[in-house]
């Protein structure tokens, strides 16, 4: 389920690798993954995924993030890839949060949006963000 964060980033679910010409087809021009390699047993390595967004005229780049464990360098490797990747972008995870987190976290830090717009933008995208809520509170409790 692909699910649209704004006119540049949508994120979704962990896609098949036969899906990625409906990616393409979609107008997407670049795909992120944040999965690891092998996080679970059914899911395309990376360079598997890489050759099907090639194959599909898409820009390609990995993230690995832990679940749970979004580190700063993550968050600007994530806005970086966004900003520099040709778009639409599509972002995605196991069930697309922690892409969503990882966009979210890199904007309130950037002061392009509020923790306030955290829950509207759970609410608009059906996804909870509490990881977003409680890494910023975290780490940067002046931005919470």
């Amino acid at each position: 389920r692909i699910r649209k964060v704004n006119d540049r980033l949508s994120v979704a679910t962990q896609p098949p690798l036969e899906a990625f010409a409906e990616i393409a087809g979609l107008g997407f021009k670049s795909v992120i993954n944040n999965r690891p390699d092998g996080e679970e047993a059914t899911q395309p390595d990376s360079a598997s995924e890489e050759a099907a967004a090639r194959q599909h005229g898409m820009d390609y780049r990995q993230i690995p993030i832990r679940s749970g464990a979004i580190g700063t360098d993550d968050i600007e490797a994530f806005q970086a890839a966004i900003a520099d990747m040709p778009g639409p972008v599509l972002a995605h995870c196991r069930s697309a949060t922690r892409s969503l987190n990882l966009f979210a976290i890199g904007e309130v830090l950037a002061g392009r949006m509020r923790s306030a717009d955290l829950g509207p933008l759970g609410e608009r995208t059906g996804l909870d963000l509490p990881g977003a809520r409680n890494w910023i509170a975290h780490f940067h409790p002046d931005k919470a």
